[in-house]
């Protein structure tokens, strides 16, 4: 079928021609019945950018709000503090849409961010590389509750060539600069220890917010030697005075970490809500720079708002620091990219479980993985233009995006390129 060329309503009404029309879209499995019948859904082609909550309130006031926010003046005259747009990724697969998003984005914004000042702003990206994330074909050797990370494994090797080419081109497209960081560089950061250590002894209240599965802490570290660790934090013991954390591998007993001690708190692991805290808690102890992290949607609303901004005044009475929840980092929220029904296109899923044997059947599977979107000759600047488009009209950042929607802003942009 060909799909509408442009997502704007006012084109999209003019080119609702019946001969321009598709019959309808691909076929999908009735996957909540069990069934394997194909099922057509139909739509009118018509694409709504609907106001309300923070697309009322920012749909074209985002960059100027982002400044405000980060305490820098638009006034080119005016000093400002360098800015570093942060952003990640765990490297246990190939990059699928969802990821893209969030990197286009990032680059996106801080190339925004200089030229409101025109120019006159120091902007950086910087991207976390999450290699403590675990090596999912490890568990079966390292036992039920354990985990064996991607540094560890080396299993973050695998995939490393295609961020880079992904990162490097929308480097050159902004004409901004980025590093990547390890989580070995956030562990030994100078502030990374009293934040640690104020964590450590508001671990009780703590431990069951952030994991209320378990009550835990899921504060690790891979055995110095075979590189496993105690996935839950379930078996830690605290000393709480000194800042030191005990921990027990299966195979070579006990070992410990001096949260004080850079080199010794580099091997520290965290589970994802307990890394999105340290990282937020280091940048705000920043005073250096304006800090902003660009993040997928699933990260907004309840999840930020019980499992970080609500644990900052907590934590201050442990190490003093009242001041710091007067400085957060600014959060902007990539939209997701949902399945055919509302899901978030999930990479685990994908990796782990063989899911959405529908796209791939359809030939949308360039969407699940940037190395399978290279084999088949589509260009990931098509989703760097139509997160620009986004940019301009910030309206359009606030709410989600489906994988056929994907697939229309490919097609339509080959077509015009004359290659479709």
């Amino acid at each position: 079928h060909t799909p509408l060329a442009t997502v704007d309503n006012a084109s999209a009404n003019a080119m609702m021609a019946p001969d321009t029309m598709p019959e309808s879209t691909p076929p999908l499995k009735q996957e909540e019945t069990g069934s394997s019948d194909p099922v057509s859904v139909w739509h009118d082609w018509e694409i709504h950018h609907p106001l309300g909550a923070g697309s009322y309130v920012f749909h074209d006031k985002l960059i100027p709000s982002i400044l405000r926010a980060a305490n820098i003046s638009a006034d080119i005259t005016v000093a400002a503090k360098p800015v570093i747009v942060h952003c990640g990724y765990q490297p246990n697969n190939s990059p699928h849409i969802g990821t893209m998003t969030v990197l286009a984005l990032s680059f996106q914004l801080a190339r925004k961010l200089k030229d409101a000042r025109s120019g006159n702003l120091s902007v950086t990206v910087q991207v976390d590389v999450v290699d403590t994330a675990p090596d999912n074909g490890e568990e079966a050797n390292v036992g039920k509750g354990f985990q064996r990370s991607l540094r560890h494994t080396g299993g973050l090797k695998a995939f490393q060539d295609d961020y880079a080419s992904l990162l490097d081109q929308f480097s050159g497209l902004s004409g901004i600069a980025y590093r990547q960081t390890s989580q070995a560089e956030l562990c030994s950061n100078a502030h990374t220890g009293a934040i640690v250590h104020a964590i450590i002894k508001d671990r009780h209240r703590l431990g069951a917010e952030l994991s209320p599965a378990t009550g835990k802490l899921a504060l690790r570290a891979g055995c110095p030697e075979c590189g496993i660790a105690d996935k839950h934090g379930a078996r830690n013991v605290y000393d709480a005075d000194r800042g030191v954390v005990g921990f027990r591998c299966p195979r070579h007993g006990a070992h410990a970490i001096d949260v004080h001690d850079a080199r010794d708190a580099a091997r520290l692991e965290f589970n994802t809500p307990l890394r999105n805290l340290v990282r937020a808690l280091v940048c705000a102890s920043d005073g250096s720079a304006a800090h902003l992290r660009v993040t997928g949607a699933d990260y907004a609303g309840q999840y930020q708002e019980q499992l970080l901004f609500r644990q900052w005044p907590f934590l201050a009475q442990y190490d003093g620091d009242v001041d710091r929840v007067r400085r957060p980092p600014v959060h902007v929220y990539a939209p997701l990219t949902v399945d055919w029904a509302g899901s978030k296109l999930s990479k685990s899923l994908y990796v782990a479980e063989g899911a959405y044997a529908y796209l791939r059947d359809q030939g949308l599977d360039y969407l699940l993985s940037y190395r399978r979107m290279k084999e088949v000759g589509k260009d990931p600047k098509v989703v760097w233009d139509e997160v620009g488009r986004w940019i301009v009209e910030p309206k359009k950042l606030f709410r989600s995006y489906s994988v056929e929607y994907w697939h229309m802003v490919f097609t339509k942009a080959e077509e015009k390129a004359g290659r479709g």
